[in-house]
């Protein structure tokens, strides 16, 4: 009954589950840092670690650093009829970050946030605000060696810069 009444969604919870899942694959490699504070924060690396433009990627709200990753080339010959509607949109989006990359002057960092895709939760007791986040920004970048960096933000990533660049006078 429900695919009579709703035969247009169907493509899209598709999308939206394997959307879901993705923490779990990407095209490039996941790699893990624990910070000062003790947080293991998982990240994606794009670019040659020599590129004079260092970025780091900041996710939205329920995602992780998959919104920045080159999706499976195979991914719209395995699945036409998702490229049939608009709904494919959702599917090719998570490209920028290789087409950021191109020429190799830029390396491209993007993390998953605590709590997020592959990085550790914070302790039972604690909660997930922006100070927290923004606090581990600047923690990976310390980790990475990197004193100069630019964000790429994305939804909730936007709030956490905002609060970055407010609380940082080096910024």
């Amino acid at each position: 009954m429900w695919e009579k009444v709703y035969p247009s969604r169907i493509p899209f919870l598709f999308l939206t589950i394997l959307y879901l899942f993705s923490a779990f694959y990407s095209s490039s490699s996941q790699e893990k840092c624990t910070l000062y504070s003790g947080l293991t924060v998982a990240f994606q690396r794009w670019g040659s670690p020599a590129a004079p433009i260092r970025v780091v990627a900041l996710h939205g709200w329920l995602d992780n650093s998959n919104t920045w990753y080159e999706p499976n080339p195979n991914f719209q010959r395995s699945y036409p009829a998702l490229f049939k509607s608009d709904v494919h949109i959702l599917a090719v989006r998570n490209t920028l970050a290789p087409l950021l990359v191109g020429e190799g002057n830029i390396q491209i960092l993007a993390i998953d946030f605590a709590g997020h895709g592959l990085s550790s939760h914070r302790p039972r007791d604690s909660h997930y605000p922006v100070v927290e986040h923004a606090a581990d920004v600047v923690g990976f970048a310390e980790k990475m060696g990197w004193s100069t960096y630019c964000l790429l933000c994305h939804s909730m990533g936007v709030l956490i810069d905002s609060h970055f660049c407010y609380s940082n006078d080096t910024v």
